[in-house]
């Protein structure tokens, strides 16, 4: 019996040790390629890399495409640029006092930083009754201002700058949804604006308002009260009545005619030059409801070195927000990367098992577990 033990023992010594397997799994590679990637291109700056047909905007796809382009793709194509709208609109209903709209918007778009990143700009707008909103990213840091408050900062982590620059550059986007589907686009020539070609093209609206006004004849007419309801009603009752009327707007609200220009610059595709009148009928009562809008907008000084200057006084926001700390804690957890053995904590240290194991205050826990 003690001798089979021993020959046993002797083979099981003398058998070539096997290699310890240092491969992981193929997710684990995955995730750690990623984390040493650059971050992924700006969705913007690719899309500013397709080439658009700018004589074909008689086409809806491609008259589509350019009109929503959004502003860190314009900043892509003109690199740096200079723009100015005014928009007015107006709501009424028969006699009742019209509801007036005026809004003035500027914007100064710099040329982007030598590592590509997003050059800096501002946005200035100012409405009818004299509220202002003002916005500048200088050094990549995000500043704002409403009105008479003073200027804030932030490192704006959430690239909330993209939203505000896009919804400052598409005064002309708004009208234009509620236009294109009855919008006539036609191709009226070649010209120059700032010494840079452009493609001209003529907007048209057809006349439909008699359609709406027919239909609104046949309706009853609204109620008397606040926005056309009852002079006290819960609010919920209200969010829905409110909900099912701009539903029936949208069904009933027709074209009552418009006309305008719109100015394409040829190397970038980017609308450079818009001016448009025009108008909708909303057949919703015996009494319709009537929309016209009127804007004009402008880009010009197109790749010219516009400088942003920093703003003064600003009151830098704070914001409490929590980050991870120890960030390869969180990458264990969700099997990035392979556990390392954890030192001490204060008043514990690691178990082979990956836990604690309590000391007494004051002392240090031992490196290792004993055997």
């Amino acid at each position: 019996m003690r001798a089979s033990r021993t020959v046993l023992v002797v083979s099981l010594a003398l058998a070539p040790l096997a290699p310890a397997c240092t491969c992981q799994r193929p997710e684990n590679v995955d995730a750690k390629k990623r984390m040493s990637e650059p971050p992924p291109p700006d969705p913007s700056v690719q899309a500013a890399a397709e080439k658009l047909a700018v004589d074909e905007l008689t086409d809806p796809k491609v008259l589509d495409r350019i009109m929503r382009m959004d502003g860190g793709e314009m900043a892509a194509r003109l690199t740096s640029f200079g723009f100015t709208a005014e928009g007015n609109l107006t709501f009424g209903r028969g006699e009742q006092p019209a509801m007036r709209s005026a809004e003035k918007t500027r914007v100064v778009q710099g040329p982007p930083r030598a590592d590509g990143g997003d050059g800096d700009f501002a946005v200035e707008v100012v409405t009818g009754d004299g509220s202002e909103q003002r916005l500048a990213y200088v050094n990549e840091i995000f500043f704002l201002k409403n009105n008479n408050g003073k200027w804030r900062m932030s490192r704006d982590p959430d690239g909330e700058r993209h939203a505000y620059r896009s919804d400052a550059l598409a005064v002309w986007k708004s009208f234009y949804d509620l236009f294109k589907h009855a919008l006539k686009v036609e191709k009226i020539g070649d010209g120059r604006q700032d010494g840079r070609e452009v493609i001209k093209y003529r907007l048209t609206v057809a006349d439909r308002g008699a359609e709406a006004r027919a239909a609104g004849a046949k309706e009853p007419p609204l109620p008397v009260g606040p926005d056309g309801g009852p002079a006290e009603e819960p609010a919920e009752v209200k969010r829905t009545r409110m909900r099912d009327r701009m539903a029936k707007w949208r069904e009933r609200a027709k074209p009552a005619g418009g006309a305008g220009e719109l100015w394409i610059d040829a190397a970038t595709a980017v609308p450079s030059y818009v001016r448009f009148d025009g108008k909708l009928v909303v057949g919703d009562a015996p009494d319709p409801a009537q929309l016209a809008v009127k804007l004009e907008q402008r880009i010009s000084d197109i790749g010219k070195n516009h400088q942003v200057p920093m703003p003064k006084d600003a009151i830098e926001e704070v914001r409490r927000q929590k980050m991870p700390v120890h960030v390869r804690e969180l990458l264990e957890e969700g099997g990035a990367v392979d556990p390392l053995p954890r030192d001490a904590g204060p008043g514990g240290s690691v178990t082979k098992g990956g836990g604690k194991k309590s000391g007494k205050a004051g002392e240090l826990p031992d490196d290792a577990d004993p055997e």
